[in-house]
């Protein structure tokens, strides 16, 4: 028998480990009851299909989150775990392709450290393990690009491979609309290649079709025609963010551009600071060496233009929103810039400096995860508790209808597959009253209604709070998360 090694070239040796790291750190970064509201709309979308609940609901309709998530509950039976191999295998292909395209720009040095990035990157890593549409986005649009490159590099070419990228856009879009900037781009680079609006308009083909497909699927549950992109964009010129509402004059898109760019640079937030590390940073060194040295790197023109104008749009258009995770998708292709031209100057470098900033990379990376995960772990806990009880209940008794002013109880009781306020009606006699703060809703007097006894109360503290005080730093989630729960007396 052959010798393994013998067998497996270095390059595929490198890329297996890196994939098989990459998979390992979020799983040990995965909080399976990290249910934003987002979420739970997900896990429950199929049923609302069904129930008419999608209407002005714009979570629900997101097909290429729902369709997956939908076949996974069908073929395991609603197993809870299941759901997280969507962003998971998003992810980790996200790994797989960012180590492709360096290796076809610059060759494998390039490849393993733009693989090395994306593995170990904080922000990649938890929200791969997230049931949010960020991950399979990145995935889908990546892998439209990964395509296009070879078109555009000569290394294949046949008109079905340029609408197969346009359709991946499209499915990109049916995760979050604002696949859609990644568009302009693709049009350019294409039109570019031969100087013909035939290939641009195969492309938009395939990018149509899907759209249509989802339009017509939607008409088909809703009764309506139902375009995404419209409501989302009459959601960003409005005067509502995300959280309050704005007056959105001119100097305060500028206050939006610069608190952002801070917020990637200067730490001015956070959570930003501490799932993106030195990632900015290293762009501006990589442009810089370009810019110096006259790099001329066949293709890389490409991969700044799609991430420029992604993080563009994030950066110039998108509404009030603390979370960072809105960049996730423009993050492949600037490692991809890092790694192509950081490869230049690598072995330049000892070997025992080069086993250092890997070290480092990794550490860091790691404690950025870590400080997602204690953040959250308070909300996660109470939401995990709050969900075992549910299943309780449901097995001792044949009919639970659960009432609760937070439609996020609502909407993890429906999907623990208990009757709720809700979803359901109020003609049956309520059994459970529920009420939960984990920073997500707006907290209240924890007091259940007088003919019921507590059947839980349960309260987590982040296990980094101390820190969070010395940092001056108190995250929107919120450092302490409570849930109680009362049940009719028997």
């Amino acid at each position: 028998m052959a010798n393994i090694n013998s067998i497996l070239r270095p390059q595929i040796k490198y890329t297996i480990f890196l994939l098989i790291s990459g998979l390992f750190i979020r799983l040990l970064f995965l909080q399976s009851f990290y249910l934003p509201p987002d979420s739970l709309d997900y896990l429950n979308a199929l049923d609302g299909f069904r129930d008419g609940q999608l209407q002005g609901i714009i979570r629900y309709v997101r097909l290429g989150m729902v369709i997956p998530l939908a076949f996974l509950g069908l073929v395991s039976a609603n197993l809870h775990y299941i759901y997280f191999l969507y962003p998971l295998a998003s992810s980790i292909g996200c790994i797989w392709l960012c180590m492709r395209i360096g290796h076809i720009l610059a060759g494998e040095r390039a490849s393993l450290l733009a693989g090395t990035f994306i593995a170990f990157l904080p922000m990649e890593v938890v929200y791969g393990g997230i049931i949010l549409p960020d991950s399979p986005l990145s995935f889908y649009s990546l892998a439209a690009f990964y395509i296009t490159l070879r078109v555009t590099l000569r290394e294949i070419y046949s008109p079905w491979s340029i609408v197969v990228a346009g359709m991946l856009l499209g499915i990109a879009y049916t995760c979050k609309v604002t696949a859609l900037f990644f568009a302009p781009a693709a049009a350019i680079q294409l039109f570019l290649f031969r100087r013909r609006f035939y290939d641009v308009m195969l492309f938009c083909f395939g990018l149509v079709f899907v759209i249509g497909i989802e339009i017509l699927l939607l008409f088909q549950f809703l009764d309506a025609w139902h375009l995404r992109i419209y409501e989302t964009f009459g959601f960003a010129i409005g005067d509502k963010g995300n959280y309050v509402t704005v007056n959105k004059t001119f100097l305060w898109w500028i206050e939006q551009v610069v608190f952002k760019l801070g917020a990637l640079f200067f730490a001015v937030h956070k959570p930003t600071a501490a799932l993106l590390i030195t990632l900015p940073h290293m762009v501006v060194i990589a442009t810089l060496i370009i810019w110096r040295n006259s790099v001329r790197i066949k293709g890389l023109t490409w991969v700044g233009l799609w991430g420029g104008l992604f993080l563009g749009q994030q950066l110039l258009l998108s509404t009030i929103e603390p979370e960072p995770r809105l960049m996730l998708p423009a993050l492949p292709y600037l490692v991809i810039v890092c790694g192509v031209v950081l490869s230049g100057i690598w072995n330049l470098l000892d070997v025992k400096l080069r086993f250092f900033i890997f070290g480092m990379y990794v550490i860091v990376s790691f404690l950025g995860a870590f400080s997602f995960w204690a953040t959250h772990k308070p909300g996660v806990e109470i939401v995990g508790g709050l969900f075992d009880k549910f299943n309780e209940i449901k097995d001792k008794k044949e009919y639970v209808f659960v009432e609760s002013p937070s439609r996020y109880v609502g909407n993890l009781a429906h999907y623990a597959g208990l009757k709720n306020n809700h979803w359901d009606s109020y003609e049956t006699k309520i059994t459970h009253w529920s009420e939960i703060y984990n920073g997500y809703t707006k907290y209240r007097k924890f007091s259940g209604p007088d003919d019921m006894k507590l059947l839980l109360d349960m309260i987590s503290i982040s296990p980094i709070r101390p820190f969070l005080g010395v940092l001056g730093f108190v995250p929107a989630v919120g450092e302490t998360s409570r849930v109680v729960l009362y049940g009719i007396k028997e």
